[in-house]
Formats: structure tokens, C-alpha cells, sequence
């Protein structure tokens, strides 16, 4: 057992997470047991907690049994041997059947406890890995009637992934639907089902965007939606707003570059992929992306040499990166 104490702990949830993966990483079951208990009674309703306590359970199942039912774990442990013949079952049964039993039986939990947050997660969870994302969206709503649960945030977000799942299996019925006909009323219903998807996408990034400011990589993941339709000003902005994020200050420095390309202003283009090769001496997937679009950038602006010299420096490493042969063979011959 290990000599930490649970009262000593500090008593926001991410850190306890981090001390159960610790405790299971180390083999100190009791620890970890009693912390899971611990962060449960705390954190009942919290979503993220929930998600990331669970993630860091996974490698306790076999011990613990179902870590979600209340009551004392230490009892559950007593029945080992069972949950580890219950496992063996399920890895005889093919994927899908086995999903199909989970839902079948959260189902009839939820009838008995139709509050229980964690069971309808779990619920929606088994529905979207069965590539039925309806009949998980149906399940959250379900879940959002409950009064406690109306402005649950991370709820709001599943929906929003969700219905996204939805609007990407309608897109992928009526591409299979063109293929099998033809006419231009088929062609035009794939290009509504692709805006449509493209939309949601859009709002869902604006949504994580105001709801975490601070993520730099929905800002990345919004710019980079923006910059491929053409909105090169919008997207300029979140990429300059992800900048100070250290973690995705190169991919924000990409875009950001990539953005003022768009515009024509290849001088502020060049500045930015500079900046982005600063980051990282070593010649990576990422560094060669910058190089790329230094020497691109440079060949634009008709500065040939320093563009032969950035390519060549691809060409070093990776004789088959993109176009940088030919792209140097031109070069050569001017």
C-alpha cells in the first residue's frame, strides 16, 4: 500500500487522475481503489473527470468489476475470478455482438436509473462505436431532459459531435447513392449533404473555440477550415490568437503564413514559415512542411536562389518529399 495518504491529495480532479495512473502504472491496487473511490464521491456529475478517471481505470476493470456501480470496492475485488471469466466470454463474442450486449444492458440500468449520467455516456458511447451515431444523439437527449443535466457542458459537446457523425453518414449515403445512379439532382444532393457537414464542422470548432479560448488547437483546427474555403482574414485571426500557445505556436506559425500566402502578402508569408523553421533544428515531417513553403514562398517572390536552397535542403534528406525533384530541376535549368 502505498504511504501517500487520501487526505493528503490535492483535491482538484485532474491531479487525482494523474495519481491514479501513477498507483495502476505501479501496481498499488488499494491506492487506486481507494482514490477511484474518492474522486467518484467528490466528482459524480463531471463529465471531463469522468471520461479521464475512466481512461485512467481501464487497467483496475479486471479487478474492480464495473467501477461505476456504487458501493465497496474492495468487495468487488473479492470477485476477481469472476470478472476475468466474464472477460474471457466477451473476447469469444465478435465485436459487434459484444457491443450489442453492453447496450442491451445499460439500457436496462437506465430503466431502473434513468438520472444516471454515466450510463447514457456509456450508452451513447456503445451506439456511436456500432456506427449508429443516431441512436446515440437520441440517447444524450435523453439524457439532457434530465433537469440536472440541462447546461451540461461537455454534454452540449457530445451532441455537436454527434449530430457531426450523423451529417458525415448522411454524406457518405448519398455519395454511395451517385455512384450507383446518375443526373444532376444526385449531384447536387451529395454537394448540399457536403456544406451541410461543412457548416456543422464550422459551428462546432466556433463552439469549442469560445467555450476553451486558451486551446490553441481548435483555433488551429477552425483557421485551417477557414483557410480551405478562402477566408484567409478569418483565418489569419485564429491563427495569430494560437501563436502564444508554446504547444502549437509551429502548426500556428503554418497557418498563419499559409493564410497571408492566400492574400499575396508573401513577405508576411516568408516572415512566418521563418519563424516556424526556428522552432525545430532537427529536418521533421513538420520542418520539412515549413521548408516547403519557405522555398515556395521564395520562388513567388522570384528570390530563385533562396528557394533552390531551401528546397535543396529537402532534397538532402528526402529525395521523395512532394514535387522537390522537379521543383529543383527547374530551378537548375534557369
Amino acid at each position: 500500500m502505498s504511504e501517500i495518504a487520501i487526505a493528503d491529495l490535492d483535491p482538484r480532479w485532474r491531479k487525482q487522475v494523474g495519481k491514479l495512473q501513477s498507483a495502476v502504472e505501479n501496481g498499488d491496487s488499494d491506492f487506486a481503489i481507494a482514490l477511484a473511490e474518492r474522486v467518484l464521491g467528490e466528482f459524480p456529475q463531471d463529465g471531463e473527470a469522468e471520461a479521464l478517471l475512466k481512461d485512467a481505470s481501464v487497467a483496475l476493470s479486471l479487478m474492480v468489476g464495473n467501477w461505476e456501480e456504487q458501493g465497496d470496492y474492495r468487495q468487488k475485488l473479492s470477485n476477481q475470478s469472476e470478472a476475468e471469466s466474464l472477460e474471457q466470454d466477451r473476447r469469444h463474442s465478435s465485436p459487434e455482438q459484444s457491443l450489442r450486449e453492453d447496450a442491451t444492458r445499460l439500457e436496462a440500468e437506465l430503466l431502473e436509473n434513468p438520472s444516471d449520467l454515466r450510463r447514457y455516456r456509456d450508452l451513447a458511447k456503445t451506439w456511436s462505436e456500432l456506427g449508429e451515431p443516431q441512436a446515440a444523439l437520441e440517447c444524450i437527449e435523453k439524457a439532457r431532459q434530465q433537469s440536472s443535466l440541462e447546461n451540461d457542458i461537455s454534454l452540449s459537446e457530445l451532441v455537436s459531435e454527434l449530430e457531426g457523425e450523423v451529417l458525415k453518414q448522411r454524406l457518405k449515403t448519398v455519395e454511395t447513392e451517385a455512384i450507383l445512379s446518375s443526373g444532376e439532382n444526385v449531384s447536387e444532393t451529395v454537394e448540399v449533404a457536403r456544406r451541410a457537414l461543412q457548416a456543422h464542422e464550422r459551428k462546432r470548432l466556433g463552439m469549442l473555440v469560445n467555450q476553451y479560448p486558451l486551446d490553441g488547437s481548435y483555433r488551429i483546427a477552425l483557421g485551417e477550415m477557414l483557410l480551405s474555403e478562402g477566408d484567409a482574414d478569418n483565418a489569419a485571426q485564429q491563427f495569430q490568437k494560437a501563436v502564444d500557445s508554446p504547444k502549437h505556436r509551429t502548426g500556428a506559425l503554418m497557418g498563419l503564413g499559409r493564410a497571408f500566402k492566400l492574400r499575396d502578402r508573401h513577405d508576411l508569408a516568408l516572415k512566418q514559415f521563418d519563424k516556424a523553421l526556428s522552432e525545430n533544428a532537427e529536418m521533421t515531417v513538420e520542418r520539412k512542411a515549413a521548408m516547403y513553403e519557405k522555398a515556395d514562398t521564395a520562388f513567388l517572390l522570384g528570390r530563385n536562389e533562396d528557394a533552390r536552397e531551401a528546397f535543396a535542403a529537402i532534397f538532402e534528406v528526402d529525395v521523395a518529399y512532394r514535387d522537390v525533384s522537379e521543383r529543383l530541376d527547374a530551378l537548375s535549368q534557369d
